[in-house]
């Protein structure tokens, strides 16, 4: 069913949203989720990055984080997202030493992952996750600006690989979902 979807690693696309919320406390809802995330058209990837706050300098979620988390565990607990290859990655801005960067980016993709496995039921070892630091900015012209701080997260079909940092794949600001600022 999904071979018409699977193209080569080198004509590899990612889609994203852009979604300015009128409010930065707005929660997006998981149908509206599921729908910028479910790969369809032939896209084999979609992503959105969040704007989860955390502690400063911490992997320790915010309180304001529970109610987007919650919409986004029920989006991938759905029907609709099973059999896709589910990815929760870490970004940080350019504060900081690399390697800080890279491990507390990685401490916060894990505790997103962790949050949404006890709450949602969604098996850990199924989800895919990884700390970028600081390697991938969405604003590389401040790169220690907010929007770079941030988690993305990618639904993909079966057999379709995540870009590398080496890859072609470059995010942008045109390309993205952020919330919860």
């Amino acid at each position: 069913m999904f071979d018409r979807f699977f193209l080569p690693l080198h004509v590899f696309i990612v889609v994203g949203f852009l979604a300015v919320a009128a409010n930065a406390n707005e929660i997006i809802g998981r149908e509206r989720l599921i729908e910028k995330l479910y790969p369809i058209t032939g896209e084999p990837i979609k992503t959105i990055h969040f704007a989860i706050p955390f502690a400063i300098g911490s992997a320790r979620l915010e309180p304001a984080a529970y109610k987007q988390l919650d919409e986004l565990g029920a989006a991938l607990a759905s029907e609709k997202m099973v059999g896709l290859v589910i990815g929760i990655f870490g970004h940080t801005d350019a504060s900081g030493s690399s390697t800080y960067n890279e491990r507390l980016s990685l401490a916060r993709a894990n505790s997103v992952v962790r949050y949404m496995v006890k709450r949602f039921k969604l098996i850990e070892s199924e989800i895919t996750t990884a700390g970028y630091g600081e390697s991938k900015p969405l604003d590389p012209a401040d790169p220690y600006a907010a929007v770079n701080r941030r988690v993305e997260v990618t639904a993909r079909l079966p057999g379709i690989e995540t870009p590398s940092l080496d890859s072609q794949f470059k995010p942008s600001l045109g390309e993205t979902f952020i919330i919860n600022k």
